[in-house]
């Protein structure tokens, strides 16, 4: 079974919930690695994502990160911030840096979801959580079909000399546009 998260990333106002991850382990038959997540969100705007505890003993983000979970207010903010105060529960746990089995969260990404449990959840981490909003993803489109169209244009102006003289007086015609980020 793939990771599973119980919220909904596009739903506004606060929300508290998890990354579940399937495994089976020798003390349980069926279990979920289990990591918290809590977003707050209202209209649009950026996405931030905040990760703490990806090192087990590293617990000043993972309070951070906690206290702000609490605290945040949807009416404080624009857009969206993903909070994930304590990405490698087990190594928290144990109170080090690498999981109680050996690997470094932090040196495992991208991951693989087909791979241990620290891999999958490296995985997880990539597809959970960095892709974009839907309106995101709409946006990104039409900013890549303007590049592509920009850089159709420059390259065609540019086959003449004219013209490439024309598009060194005024690069901000034949270069792509800037990209801002919303």
């Amino acid at each position: 079974m793939a990771a599973s998260l119980t919220i909904d990333l596009e739903a506004e106002g606060k929300q508290f919930g998890e990354l579940r991850i399937p495994r089976s382990t020798n003390e349980a038959a069926w279990t979920n690695l289990v990591v918290p997540v809590v977003t707050v969100a209202r209209g649009e705007g950026s996405t931030v994502l905040l990760l703490g505890g990806t090192h087990g003993d590293e617990y000043e983000g993972q309070v951070a990160l906690l206290n702000l979970a609490r605290e945040l207010d949807p009416a404080d903010i624009s857009g969206r911030v993903v909070i994930v105060p304590c990405l490698s529960g087990e190594a928290s746990r144990a109170g080090t840096r690498r999981w109680p089995d050996g690997p470094d969260l932090n040196r495992s990404f991208p991951g693989d979801p087909e791979g241990s449990l620290v891999e999958q959840l490296a995985s997880a981490r990539a597809s959970w959580w960095y892709r974009p909003s839907s309106e995101a993803a709409s946006r990104q489109r039409a900013r890549s079909a303007s590049l592509a169209t920009a850089s159709r244009t420059c390259s065609a102006t540019s086959a003449s000399s004219a013209a490439s003289r024309s598009c060194a007086a005024t690069p901000s015609s034949c270069a792509p546009p800037r990209l801002r980020t919303t």
